[in-house]
């Protein structure tokens, strides 16, 4: 429908219907659809109620977030997505001022944020706050404002997001569309070492397990296994896929997320990555963030992606996609030799694949792996899709 048939049709109806309306809504009615993002299977969209999308994020807004005098959020991605709405909804719910624009690009974005005072911001992936830190204008001394700063990424980048902004708290949180946003981030008492390497504590309310995926057998602590989430913020299911939420919610409520970490005895969450992204080599799991979190301690590496390319002998073997800092000079075998002997054999990558930043496959707002491994498919690719 195009926007001034939408509006003319809403001129037809009185505020006062629309006021009794508001007024009739329950905490668990459906407030909206929100898809997920689909870079391992196609988009599905969650079903998600007032309670699940207001109740987390205006609590940790409320409570946890709120700086002295006014609030000023900023967040990088688009409102249809998950990551955006929930502290959008946040800032609403302490009367604060929301930050966004219809596209991201730094010297932009930090232009905003230095003219407004920006109190938190929510880069959300490494790709954002790269951008950021690699622009010309980025000047942390502009950002004094800032109390809080959300992101999820390898321990060495949120390291140096902390040397850069000592006075800044910096959260790492786990998150997704099907839980409306974040359910587990760090507490505020936690030490520097803990927000880079861990993914914080179940939010209050929340319930997880980690569980064998295969079996649903709840694991020990200091084991990786699957994350099960249960609390007031789970959708309530997939739109008109009743298969395939029955496959994601158990009858007692617990979502099966797909997502594999690791809790700690002290309760935090370590990211292992997705579950069917772990790659069988020669009868070994291994998870594909683990190889790409270790070819980002490389000074050259901006972004790695590893895929499972069909092996013959060992029924698949990790690629990697790479995108390079500018100013870097690395080619396939130096950074080959850079993970032999440091990590397993079977883990080392088995070709490397250079992309410039526009190269990515991009879904709304991650790279799309299912893309990468199609590229893999044609055996004279230059690993950028072209024969």
């Amino acid at each position: 429908m195009e926007v001034p048939a939408f509006h003319a049709l809403a001129d037809r109806i009185e505020l006062s219907v629309i006021e009794a309306s508001r007024r009739q809504v329950r905490v668990r009615d459906v407030a909206l659809i929100i898809y997920t993002s689909g870079t391992t299977a196609n988009p599905k969209g969650c079903v998600l109620s007032h309670e699940a999308v207001t109740r987390g994020p205006v609590e940790r807004a409320r409570y946890r977030l709120k700086s002295p005098g006014r609030d000023v959020v900023w967040g990088a991605g688009p409102l249809f997505h998950i990551g955006t709405f929930a502290p959008f909804v946040g800032s609403l719910g302490v009367a604060g001022t929301f930050l966004t624009d219809g596209y991201f690009e730094p010297g932009r974005a930090l232009q905003l944020m230095y003219d407004e005072g920006v109190t938190l911001t929510w880069p959300w992936f490494p790709a954002i706050m790269q951008g950021l830190m690699g622009h010309p204008s980025f000047d942390p001394a502009k950002l004094a404002a800032m109390r809080h700063l959300f992101i999820i990424g390898p321990p060495a980048q949120v390291d140096a997001v902390q040397t850069l902004f000592p006075n800044c708290e910096v959260i790492q949180a786990c998150g997704m569309t099907e839980t409306a946003g974040v359910f587990a981030l760090c507490d505020p008492d936690e030490d520097r070492l803990s927000r880079s390497t861990t993914n914080g504590k179940a939010s209050p309310g929340v319930e997880v397990r980690i569980v064998d995926p295969e079996t649903g057998v709840d694991l020990p602590d200091g084991t990786l296994g699957e994350i099960w989430v249960r609390g007031y913020n789970v959708m309530d299911g997939y739109w008109a896929a009743p298969e395939k939420t029955a496959d994601a919610l158990t009858p007692d409520g617990w979502l099966k997320t797909g997502d594999l970490y690791t809790r700690l005895p002290c309760g935090s969450l370590v990211f292992g990555g997705r579950y069917k992204d772990m790659l069988k080599v020669g009868g070994e799991n291994v998870a594909a963030i683990e190889i790409e979190a270790f070819l980002s301690t490389h000074p050259a590496v901006k972004t790695a992606e590893v895929v499972g390319r069909p092996d013959s002998r060992l029924d698949e073997v990790p690629v990697a996609f790479v995108e390079v800092h500018p100013g870097h000079d690395i080619n396939e075998e130096m950074l080959i030799a850079h993970c032999r002997g440091r990590i397993a054999s079977y883990k080392v990558p088995r070709a490397i694949f250079f992309l410039s930043a526009s190269d990515w496959p991009m879904s709304a707002t991650k790279i799309d792996k299912r893309a990468l491994r199609e590229r893999l498919k044609d055996p004279h690719h230059d690993g950028h899709g072209n024969a």
